[in-house]
C-alpha cells in the first residue's frame, strides 16, 4: 500500500478468560530510526498509567528496542518468536543450508 512502517502497541487483557488483545497506540513512520520510536515512547510515557509489570514483545528491531530500553528501563523486553524463526530461516538460507 505504501513505503512505510506501522508500529503498534497492543495490550493483552489477561484479567479476562478470553485474554483479548487490543491495540492502544500506533505510529506510522517511513524509517526504522530510534528517534521516531523515542518520540513514540515519550508520548506513551505521558499517557500510560502502567509503570511496572510490563512485558513488551517486539520484532527485535534496534530502533524500537533501544528507544524502549531508554524510555522504560524497568520493562521486560522479549523477542517475538515468529520474527526469531524468520530471522533464523533467513540466516540459514544465506549460509546455503
Amino acid at each position: 500500500m505504501g513505503d512505510f512502517y506501522l508500529s503498534v502497541l497492543a495490550l493483552r487483557l489477561s484479567a479476562f478468560v478470553e485474554t483479548p488483545t487490543i491495540p492502544i497506540a500506533f505510529v506510522l513512520h517511513d524509517r526504522k530510526f530510534q528517534t521516531v520510536h523515542l518520540e513514540f515512547c515519550q508520548q506513551l510515557g505521558h499517557r500510560l498509567k502502567a509503570r511496572s509489570n510490563v512485558v513488551l514483545v517486539t520484532d527485535g528491531e534496534d530502533g524500537i528496542v533501544s528507544a524502549v530500553k531508554e524510555s522504560f528501563p524497568w520493562w521486560l523486553l522479549v523477542n517475538c518468536s515468529n520474527h526469531m524463526l524468520t530471522d533464523v530461516e533467513g540466516w540459514l538460507k544465506q549460509q546455503g543450508v
